[in-house]
């Protein structure tokens, strides 16, 4: 694919997802004061440790199918209903383990009185999951786009009625989920015409086995994100209980600000990056690194910045003592946004065992220093632990890539950006004047160091937008 059509290409699709992505994100953000307000520590402490549960289980018991989904999806000349088909089986053959294995776990959790909201919350979480990576195989991004604002909007309907309106609770907030879940389902099996005997289509052997071969490994690599995402919510609720469990996790709505600049970005990647590799293009795989390392620095220390006003608006004041968790959390999100770039190298050229390791290495690392640091530092220690397992895991693949792909970027550019990052993270810490000072100093550091690398491609994304919508 040339220069010119591939840009024209991802810039579409980034414009596209970050219309979606943005309203959908930015909507969902604004529901924290609501949570923060009609839910306790308590409360929000449970509702996060059953999100982290189903992150967990998802990947173990749906094969990881729908990353094989998008993947086979995208070449040329495939059955896209078997693919479709495939994937719907493995998902509902993986249900019936679950719901031998599940019951017991969620009475040692204490939390079997919400055993229904667990399953169903599963089930359309996984279908969700299965249908929109379809789509976007398939190249739909816009119906990928719209069913997330929809989704959004019934989200924050059904959660004003039954948290605000009802006054229903923790109750309130799954009836919300599962609703959303269950009719944007039945939206995508609609819209994507989806014929009723799908699931029960005869497979191609052959096909399958290729699907799982490569879906198969991202499972412990799934497994091993959500001992770094995850493991250190349940350590705290062992050692803290459910309170500080549910200020750790109130702290990472900042952060996912920064994740939300990564996600649009790879969304949109991750349909250019297989024909990229295919015509082996490297610059723009270089090019498109480098942006996105530049980009994401400048976001992170902006909110690093104003995480405190952010705070101040977005958390009552039972849960504004989780800003001091954020900061931290957002150098972690940071790395973990420039591994999931650097994965996606891995399955463009369909070798996702080093994936697993890679992730594997930077997990063990993080179970390692959550024992340690957690029981004497609670959510900072558990954050620290992050921050170390994600960066862990970027050096990894940074180096591990190069046998694949080698991609060109400045290292000392590189090394100037993270140690600045550092410093304002920990400058957070000390509130004066010479602080606001430091900060603004380093910021407009980082903005000349990345100048040439930012603006002249946004320019060119800009540009290249613009062409391809008037310039015939």
């Amino acid at each position: 694919m040339s220069k010119k059509k591939s840009l024209n290409k991802l810039v579409s699709n980034t414009l596209i997802f970050a219309i979606g992505s943005f309203s959908s994100r930015i909507l969902v953000f604004f529901l924290v004061p609501l949570y923060s307000r009609t839910l306790s520590t308590s409360e929000y402490g449970k509702i996060d440790l059953i999100t982290t549960l189903i992150s967990l289980i998802l990947p173990v018991f749906t094969l990881t199918i729908h990353e094989a989904i998008i993947r086979f999806c995208l070449e040329k000349n495939t059955d896209k209903s078997q693919i479709l088909s495939i994937g719907l089986q493995t998902i509902f053959i993986g249900m019936i383990p679950l719901l031998i294995i599940m019951p017991p776990l969620l009475k040692f959790l204490n939390l079997e009185n919400l055993i229904w909201y667990f399953l169903a919350a599963y089930i359309f979480t996984a279908l969700k999951q299965v249908f929109s990576f379809f789509a976007r195989g398939t190249e739909k991004i816009r119906l990928v786009v719209i069913m997330g604002i929809i989704d959004t909007v019934l989200t924050i309907v059904l959660n004003l009625i039954f948290l605000l309106y009802l006054d229903k609770g923790i109750n309130g907030y799954y009836y919300s989920l599962i609703i959303t879940g269950l009719l944007i389902s039945v939206i995508y099996y609609i819209v994507l015409d989806i014929k009723p005997n799908t699931l029960f289509k005869r497979s191609n052997i052959i096909l399958k086995k290729e699907m799982l071969l490569y879906s198969l490994p991202m499972i412990p690599n799934s497994l091993s994100w959500w001992i770094s995402n995850s493991s250190d919510k349940i350590l705290i609720n062992y050692f803290y209980g459910a309170s500080l469990t549910g200020l750790y996790a109130i702290a990472y709505k900042i952060p996912s600000l920064l994740n939300t600049i990564t996600s649009i970005f790879m969304q949109a990647w991750q349909i250019s990056a297989v024909e990229e590799f295919e015509s082996q293009e490297n610059d723009n795989f270089s090019n498109a690194y480098t942006f996105l390392f530049g980009i994401n620095i400048l976001v992170c220390v902006l909110l690093i910045i104003f995480s405190k006003t952010i705070a101040r608006i977005m958390f009552s004041s039972e849960f504004y003592l989780a800003v001091n968790f954020v900061p931290i959390l957002l150098v972690a999100y940071f790395f973990n946004g420039m591994s999931a770039y650097l994965g996606s190298i891995y399955t463009s050229s369909k070798k996702t065992n080093m994936l697993f390791i890679s992730t594997m290495f930077g997990a063990v690392i993080n179970i390692i220093l959550n024992l340690i640091l957690i029981p004497n530092y609670g959510g900072y220690g558990a954050a620290i632990a992050t921050s170390v397992s994600y960066m862990v895991i970027w050096i990894v693949r940074l180096i591990n890539t190069r046998k694949i792909l080698k991609l060109n970027f400045n290292i000392l550019n590189h090394i100037f950006d993270i140690i600045s990052l550092l410093g304002i993270a920990f400058v957070f810490y000390f509130d004066n004047n010479i602080t606001s000072l430091f900060f603004k100093i380093v910021f407009i550091m980082l903005v000349i160091n990345n100048n040439k690398f930012i603006f002249k491609n946004l320019y060119e994304f800009l540009f290249s937008a613009f062409q391809k919508r008037y310039i015939k």
